[in-house]
């Protein structure tokens, strides 16, 4: 008796199958009944629940505002760890690495003065975070913030009232008194 290969076996019983698996639905017999179709009910996805971002308080411009201590005190926090910024902390190290190349020392980068006095804060809520004036009798400082990451950020600093040519981000830094 000759040998059977099973890949040929395999082959035949496939085109059986798939002969078989043809005929099914094509009305292949006269006695079968048609298949009808009947559409299910319409399944609206339910839109994706995403939070809300709760909107930033006076309180919460206050808080990060009291992270920072002007005019060099002690225990301000360290430029770079303070509640800034990815691209504040950036301008922040320039504006450190500039400082420390001046052989007299440099002033405060928060306040932008030598000898800060005792501030008083007020905050005011924004439709991007919040804005803390700081006023140190001499002159103000606006400490504008934003939301990033859910996190209230300072993001600049402006002379208050002299808008974006006093940003911290310009060449020439000024100051506000």
């Amino acid at each position: 008796m000759p040998s059977r290969k099973p890949t040929a076996l395999i082959a035949v019983l496939v085109l059986g199958v798939l002969a078989g698996c043809a005929g099914i639905g094509t009305g292949s017999t006269a006695n079968s009944p048609s298949p009808t179709v009947t559409p299910g009910p319409t399944l609206t996805p339910s839109p994706i629940a995403t939070p809300t971002p709760k909107p930033v308080t006076a309180a919460q411009v206050m808080a990060v505002a009291g992270h920072f201590r002007w005019g060099g005190t002690p225990d301000s926090c360290p430029y770079l760890d303070c509640p800034i910024t990815p691209r504040l902390a950036t301008r922040m190290a320039e504006l450190i690495k500039i400082q420390t190349g001046y052989k007299t020392g440099g002033g405060d980068l928060w306040c932008r003065c030598q000898n800060g006095s005792p501030p008083t804060v007020t905050a005011e809520v924004t439709p991007g975070g919040g804005t803390a004036t700081v006023n140190f009798g001499w002159g103000k400082v606006d400490f504008l913030m934003v939301v990033q990451a859910g996190k209230l950020l300072v993001d600049d600093t402006q002379c208050t009232g002299l808008g974006p040519s006093s940003s911290i981000y310009v060449p020439q830094l000024v100051t506000c008194g």
